[in-house]
Order: structure tokens, then sequence, then C-alpha cells
């Protein structure tokens, strides 16, 4: 009995050695390349965010300090996705300091947007000519055989606006005051008045001269 339970465990041992060393060498088959190999293999061509600006126009001119800033933004595309999201969109105009923030993907939140719309005002924008720039980040996720891989696309749109809100004042125009100009009689008429005086002094005086001649053959 003892020999054939010796026996025995011989044979199991040599079984389970046998089992062991065609497992290794399954595995070592299936091992697959290294997964960064893959990530860069298997990269799909993909599509960058679509950013669509309503307003302001670009090259425009406004007469305000403020402006509505409306634009739209569709997440980054590939044939061979399983889902593609938007992650992040900002804007940043080139008088402020730091990027304002519009939208940013929480990894804890199930929630995922493929296409965002935006409506905001902004407000004390200084005089003169302004460059708006906005971003948009998003990821395509696809799967090869038992790996899943996240690819990051960018894309980025700009807009030249003026600020003229400082209207310029129109000079009045200048009013021509009337000056009043002395009255003249024409000279035409003034020696006309000396003629008729001389006329009248050459007629009293001949009247009066016959009259005395008239008494002096009387007498």
């Amino acid at each position: 009995m003892k020999r054939k339970a010796l026996a025995l465990t011989l044979i199991l041992r040599l079984v389970i050695a046998t089992l062991n060393i065609y497992m290794t060498g399954v595995q070592a088959q299936l091992i697959p390349e290294p997964v960064q190999s893959y990530y860069e293999d298997y990269e799909p061509e993909i599509t960058p965010p679509e950013i669509s600006i309503s307003s302001p126009q670009n090259n425009s001119v406004t007469n305000a300090n403020s402006i509505s800033l409306i634009f739209s933004v569709s997440a980054p595309q590939a044939i061979e996705s399983v889902r593609s999201q938007l992650t992040q969109v900002y804007y940043k105009g080139d008088w402020q300091a730091e990027k304002q923030d519009l939208y940013f993907w929480d990894s804890k939140s199930d929630s995922y947007f493929d296409f965002l719309e935006f409506n905001i005002t902004l407000t004390d924008i200084p005089e003169g000519k302004h460059e708006l720039q906005i971003m948009a980040i998003g990821t395509v996720n696809i799967r090869v055989a038992m790996f899943g891989f996240t690819y990051h696309s960018d894309a980025n749109a700009s807009i030249i606006f003026t600020v003229n809100s400082i209207q310029s004042t129109p000079s009045p125009e200048p009013t021509s005051t009337p000056t009043s100009t002395p009255y003249q009689e024409p000279q035409q008429t003034e020696q006309l008045e000396i003629i008729i005086g001389m006329a009248i002094v050459v007629t009293v005086f001949a009247a009066g001269l016959g009259l005395l001649v008239y008494l002096i053959k009387r007498k």
C-alpha cells in the first residue's frame, strides 16, 4: 500500500509540474506588447473640437464697454470612438490677467457633454482694439481588445473687435453776427437837392430884381 501511495504521489507531482510548465508557456504567449505601444499604434484620426462664434463679429466696432459673447462648442470626433466628450472650455481677453473658465468636467460626475452653448456678457472692456481667444478641450475614448484608451484634442478660436465708447462732440458751426451799416443817401439825390435849392434861390433873386426894376420905372 505504501508503495502504491508513493507511486501515486510521484505521478501527481509530475502531472502538476507538467501543467505548470504548460500554463507558463501559454501565459508567455498571451502577454501583450507594452501598453504605450498599443496607445500609439491605435491612435485614431481625430477631428478637433469645433468652435462656432455668433457674437461679436470679427473686426467689429462697438460703442459700449461691454459685449455679448455667444458661441457653441462640439466635442472632438473619431470613427473608432466609443465616446467623445468636452472636458474644458474657457476664454481670455487680452485685457484680462487670467483665463475665465466656463466649463470643467468633473471625473467624479457621471454626466458628460459632447455639445455646449454659451451666452455671457463681458463688461468693463477698455477702449481700443482687443483680441478674445476661446479654448475648447475634449477627449475621445476607444477600446482595443481588452484595453480602453483616452485621447485628448483641443481647438481655439480668436475674435478681433474694437471698443469706441467715447464719442467725439462736433464743434458748433460759427455764426455770423450782422453789423449795422449807417444809412447813406444816394449821392445823386443829394446833388439833385442842391440843384433845386440853387434854382429856388435864383428864382427868388430874379423875382426880387424884377420887382425892384418895376418900382423904379413907376417913379
